[in-house]
């Protein structure tokens, strides 16, 4: 054997290494996620009591608690509460399974891609960016929006030619898993497509255009099923109204979401390198291989032109949003070709000929990645932990008063009654408001209207996005009579009070 080929062999032996180091890395990040355990916060218990609740044909129809979440989704969770009951770690073992998984397809994805300095530095962020280890654990769709996007995406540019059965069946069924799977299936389809045609290849475009159309085919008649309803819901595009321009400021939307999404969704700590590197990537790419830089960009500006018309939200970094729970969730599909693009722009420095241009590249990676991975090694130790209903109601439940009449403030509703079933509490609470002066004045009648001297909770679920009701609910209870004693939980607070002097 050659000098030449003993070297590429160690090289190559170097990379699959790598390559293997950080997925075990990526592995034990995302299961510590899963041990982890913690509580079902607010969206993922509004999923849970709908599963909990409904048989199999009522979840085609619209989610109560103003959900979305795709049939496909719903029904294989479904069948893991069914098999191995409702705890939070089996509801979420789909969405952890689909993000291992997503873990070894994107790593051939992007070798496929890109060739093993690129991918390697691709994986790498890949394996740490906190919102794709914080969504591997979740019991919402979004890994498998992101997992199902990187898989159609590596059948269509692989390097044998597109594998068109395992695409055809990718595509069809995956859109009833991932709603947001149309936007990876209509640029993967229209740009390979455009380029069969392009280059006169006619049996290729035939295919394609065969396979588009039955793409299609499976969206519609989901989108008849099931996603036409949530048209009217109003609720959801309220809540998410911020993340539509406005005629009056289109502009300004448009440069703060292209700003901001480097970091919510992206997962990086600020917006303007990651996106200096962006553009260079951007530019290499489509100088070197245009048809795979469409591909890759072509479905954050379908995303972008849908929000345009409010068709599809496209939620990033928004003044006073907050973590763990990412605003820019939604678009989170998006993150896997932003990576890739961003790696292939730090890998103009292999491509230069001077000395160093290998540190060039490690530094650039560095200044990238050290605060999220400084993040990562963070929550492995300590998991993020909020809105902790469960161990909270436990302790209720364990206390000598636990038979008392219970308070619960309204945001924290579906919490306590998806947590407090099979419980010796208060089955049916008193649910009370605190946004105004109006509510708490409701509150402290309702008080008033007890026995003097006897004892009752008040259950207080808080939200980082909105101001914590906990100062002004705790003068009411002390206007009314005395607090005697206080429990609380990351994100959650009881209250044991008694009425009168």
């Amino acid at each position: 054997m050659s000098q030449a080929n003993q070297g590429k062999n160690r090289s190559s032996r170097r990379f699959e290494g790598a390559f293997a180091v950080l997925l075990l890395l990526g592995v034990v990040l995302r299961l510590a996620r899963l041990i982890a355990n913690r509580s079902f916060w607010a969206d993922e218990l509004a999923i849970a009591l709908n599963l909990r609740t409904r048989g199999w044909g009522e979840l085609l129809e619209p989610l109560d608690f103003h959900q979305v979440a795709p049939v496909g989704f719903l029904w294989v969770v479904k069948l893991c509460h069914e098999v191995l009951g409702d705890e939070e770690w089996v509801l979420r073992f789909f969405p952890w399974l689909v993000s291992v998984a997503g873990l070894v397809v994107f790593a051939r994805v992007a070798r496929n891609l890109l060739g093993n300095r690129e991918a390697l530095i691709a994986f790498a962020m890949f394996v740490v960016l906190e919102p794709l280890v914080y969504y591997s654990a979740e019991l919402k769709p979004y890994v498998l929006d992101v997992g199902l996007g990187v898989l159609l995406v590596g059948l269509a540019w692989h390097p044998l030619g597109p594998r068109w059965k395992a695409l055809a069946v990718a595509g069809a069924v995956g859109v009833w898993f991932s709603a947001t799977l149309t936007f990876v299936a209509a640029a993967v389809g229209g740009v390979c497509f455009l380029r069969a045609l392009v280059e006169r290849d006619r049996s290729a475009a035939a295919r394609w255009a065969g396979v588009s159309l039955l793409w299609l085919a499976s969206f519609a008649i989901e989108y008849g099923l099931v996603l036409s309803q949530l048209q009217n819901d109003e609720y959801l595009m309220t809540f998410w109204g911020e993340a539509f321009p406005s005629q009056e400021k289109a502009l300004d939307w448009w440069g703060r979401t292209v700003r901001g999404m480097f970091q919510d969704p992206g997962g990086f700590a600020f917006s303007s390198l990651p996106g200096l590197v962006f553009l260079v990537g951007v530019l290499r790419m489509f100088r070197r291989r245009p048809w795979l830089g469409a591909i890759l960009v072509v479905p954050t500006c379908l995303g972008l032109l849908a929000a345009t018309f409010h068709l599809y939200p496209f939620p990033t970094n928004i003044p006073d949003r907050w973590e763990p729970v990412f605003w820019g969730r939604l678009v989170l599909f998006l993150v896997p070709a932003w990576i890739l693009i961003i790696a292939h722009g730090l890998g103009i420095f292999f491509s230069l000929r001077v000395r160093g241009a290998e540190w060039m590249a490690m530094a650039g990676f560095v200044a990238l990645m050290a605060w999220p991975i400084g993040r990562a090694a963070h929550h492995l130790v300590h998991s993020p932990r909020f809105q902790e209903m469960r161990p909270l109601l436990n302790q209720i439940a364990a206390h000598e008063q636990s038979l008392q009449p219970i308070y619960v403030e309204e945001f924290g509703r579906v919490a306590y009654r998806y947590y407090a079933e099979g419980k010796p509490i208060d089955p049916e609470p008193e649910i009370f408001a605190s946004t105004g002066a109006a509510d708490l004045k409701l509150l402290f009648q309702d008080i008033q209207e007890l026995e003097e001297g006897s004892l009752y909770w008040v259950v207080i679920y808080q939200h980082p996005q909105w101001q914590d009701p906990l100062p002004k609910v705790s003068g009411v209870l002390k206007r009314a009579g005395t607090i005697v004693e206080t429990m609380e939980e990351p994100g959650a607070v009881a209250l044991l009070a008694r009425r009168g002097g």
